[in-house]
C-alpha cells in the first residue's frame, strides 16, 4: 500500500486479554527448566469515533482475503524453556550472564485458529562498576 501516500489506507482497534500459568523447577543452582500454557483472546474491530473518510480495516478484509489474523479470536500456547544464569543474585543482579531458550506451540489440539511453533532466545551480561553502584548490562535476543 505505499502508492496510497502518507495517509492511512483503513483503521481498526485492537482489545486484548491475557493469562499465562508457569511452572518452574531448578534441579541444579545455575540452570532451570520451565512450562507454561497460556491463552490470548484478540478481538479487532471499528472504533466508532473514526474518521468517516478512513475505511475500517475489517470492512476491507474483503480486498485481502489472505490477511492472516484479521479475525482475531484465541491463541492458545504451551511453552518450555530452560534458563541458565550464572549472576550474584536472582532478584537484583550485579554481574553474571543469564541465557534463556524457550519454545513456544500451538496447533490444532488446542482450542483456536492458529498452528504456529515460536523459538525465542536471550542473553545477558551484567557488570558493576564504582562499587556496584553503576552496571553496565548487553543484551541480545531474538
Amino acid at each position: 500500500m505505499n502508492d496510497v501516500g502518507p495517509d492511512p489506507a483503513s483503521m481498526h482497534a485492537i482489545q486484548e486479554a491475557a493469562g499465562s500459568f508457569t511452572v518452574g523447577w531448578r534441579p541444579f543452582e545455575h540452570i532451570a527448566f520451565d512450562f507454561s500454557l497460556a491463552a490470548r483472546n484478540v478481538q479487532i474491530f471499528c472504533r466508532a469515533n473514526r474518521d468517516s473518510s478512513t475505511p475500517c480495516t475489517k470492512d476491507e478484509v474483503d480486498g485481502f482475503p489472505d490477511l492472516p489474523g484479521m479475525d482475531g479470536g484465541w491463541l492458545n500456547q504451551v511453552g518450555l524453556s530452560v534458563v541458565w544464569d550464572n549472576s550474584d543474585s536472582i532478584v537484583r543482579p550485579t554481574r553474571g550472564w543469564r541465557s534463556i531458550v524457550k519454545a513456544v506451540h500451538t496447533n490444532n489440539l488446542l482450542p483456536g485458529p492458529y498452528e504456529f511453533t515460536r523459538f525465542l532466545g536471550d542473553a545477558s551480561y551484567l557488570t558493576a562498576f564504582l562499587e556496584k553502584r553503576l552496571i553496565l548490562a548487553i543484551r541480545i535476543n531474538g
